[in-house]
């Protein structure tokens, strides 16, 4: 009798064990999520804000009138649109969907931007009003990046119990 009862007492602490084991993995799995879940969102951030240091770049090109460094330097927006807007999944799942479209608009807008821009080495005279509609869709761009950029830093850094 003696023999069973410690029988019964050894599953019972056996099951506890390995109850309190599955809860530790179990926060364990959740903290990795919340790290790589993070990371991501900083990843993403830092995309964001190199595709606003190339449009800053481009913005200066334009306004000095250096045609030949701007459509290099607009080839780089494209390059840096391409990685922020990347279709992974993951930051699919980080983008609101306004962001998405909007971030869809600006990249017309690029298209349209390198569109107008003289190729290099051409000698042309571009009207002032081209000018400034280059320089709008830029800072349009910049303004669209940075606000996301932004956004996600901010969600990297705020803990979960703060969205509570």
């Amino acid at each position: 009798m003696f023999g069973h009862i410690l029988e019964v007492l050894g599953l019972v602490l056996t099951g506890g064990f390995a109850i309190r084991a599955e809860l530790r993995l179990k926060t364990v799995r959740e903290a990795k999520r919340e790290v790589e879940r993070r990371f991501a969102l900083y990843m993403a951030s830092q995309e964001f804000e190199n595709l606003v240091a190339e449009l800053q770049n481009v913005h200066s090109k334009v306004r000095a009138l250096d045609w030949d460094s701007a459509h290099g330097a607009a080839i780089k927006v494209v390059n840096a649109l391409g990685r922020a807007r990347a279709p992974r999944v993951r930051l699919q799942k980080l983008l609101k969907p306004l962001e998405r479209d909007n971030l869809d608009a600006a990249m017309n807008g690029v298209e349209q931007f390198i569109r107008a821009l003289p190729l290099p080495n051409q000698l042309i005279q571009v009207p002032d009003a081209d000018v400034q509609a280059m320089l709008s869709r830029c800072c349009r761009l910049a303004a669209v990046a940075s606000e996301v950029g932004v956004r996600l830093r901010v969600e990297s850094m705020v803990q979960p119990e703060d969205k509570k």
